[in-house]
């Protein structure tokens, strides 16, 4: 959906007009690209994964990642396939190339992130590539025809929670409550599909009993 077509949506859901003018443009923009945001923090949505190269430089530890990467997820040695092992950044200096580490101290074995950037462990001592798996953010909508990455099957969260934002404005105290009820029954049904794209847990106690 694009995002003229939200900003209508959105003020269809918060009972107006949207000819009337009375929420300007740049306004429900705010609110929608807002809504995303929410509604993008809430879990690791299969539509938010993304992945990229990164070819290692020798004696060279940080790179830098791709712009939208909000969390690392896994990093794998494409040559060997190898899954490098997320570690604790102040557990780097214990596996710097001087020592020895299952006798392949030139090949990273380990990951981490500070400050934005990925740090590859032991620091490179040749050329390699590595599959980079992030959860990306959403990208800002601007343009009249931009649009989401979210899939039109989830997109109704995002409208409602943007449209709660202009009744909270316009004080539509009845319809804010009911968008409030409309977006509970969203999240419910958002999550259970969640569940089921991502398959079965599996049960290792009680507690693991609702997936």
């Amino acid at each position: 959906m694009e995002l003229q077509d939200m900003r209508t949506a959105v003020l269809y859901r918060a009972g107006m007009d949207p000819l009337d003018g009375m929420v300007p443009s740049a306004v429900l923009n705010s609110f929608i690209n807002g809504a995303i945001r929410q509604v993008t923090i809430m879990q690791d949505w299969d539509w938010n994964w993304s992945s990229e190269t990164i070819t290692s430089v020798v004696d060279q530890d940080a790179y830098d990642r791709a712009a939208d990467a909000r969390k690392t997820d896994m990093v794998h040695d494409i040559v060997d396939g190898g899954l490098l092992e997320q570690i604790n950044p102040r557990m780097a200096h214990r596996y710097n190339p001087t020592q020895v580490y299952s006798g392949r101290t030139s090949i990273a074995r380990f990951w981490y992130v500070q400050n934005g950037q990925l740090y590859l462990v032991p620091t490179p001592q040749s050329i390699r590539t590595y599959n980079h798996v992030y959860v990306s953010t959403e990208t800002i909508l601007v343009n009249d025809t931009d649009e989401p990455g979210i899939p039109d099957y989830a997109i109704d969260i995002v409208l409602v929670k943007a449209a709660m934002m202009v009744t909270a404005r316009t004080d539509n105290t009845s319809q804010h409550r009911l968008l409030a009820d409309e977006e509970r029954d969203l999240l419910d049904s958002l999550d259970d599909e969640a569940r089921r794209s991502r398959g079965s847990s599996i049960i290792r106690s009680r507690r693991d009993w609702r997936i």
